[in-house]
């Protein structure tokens, strides 16, 4: 089933002129962003799982950490969470990833025009926090 917000983020940012692509499963749907970053690509998922005016907004697989360089993760999590706001950086200790959160409020008036700024405000974070991620990650 494809959720009000899916449609609406969809149509927003179709009419922006962003390529995006719907994707449904059976119990939420999403809608898909590849983003070519400065010094990598990022995959955002805008994650509706009702007909609230709500999402959840994912980019998984950020960045690989090495398992020999864990601790280095950790702390690299913790220094860009202190220093972005509006995203959480977490570390997925399955596959040794760094992923990055944030939602959209089911208070949200207009769900594609949050969803267009959390957009914005998330390829910016990202530009910014990978250079710096690998350089903590990768500092002996």
């Amino acid at each position: 089933m494809i959720y009000k917000a899916t449609m609406e983020i969809a149509a927003r940012f179709q009419a922006d002129g962003i390529k995006c692509d719907i994707h449904e499963e059976e119990r939420m749907s999403s809608v898909l962003v590849g983003v070519a970053l400065d010094h990598t690509k990022i995959l955002i998922r805008f994650i509706s799982a009702d007909d609230d005016n709500d999402a959840a907004i994912r980019v998984y697989h950020f960045a690989q950490v090495p398992k020999d360089h864990t601790a280095l993760g950790l702390l690299a999590v913790n220094k860009l969470n202190e220093k972005y706001r509006f995203v959480t950086f977490t570390f997925d200790s399955d596959d040794h990833s760094i992923d990055i959160r944030a939602d959209l409020l089911v208070t949200t008036v207009d769900v594609g025009d949050a969803a267009t700024e959390m957009l914005a405000r998330l390829v910016s974070i990202c530009d910014e926090a990978y250079p710096e991620l690998m350089r903590l990650i990768w500092k002996n």
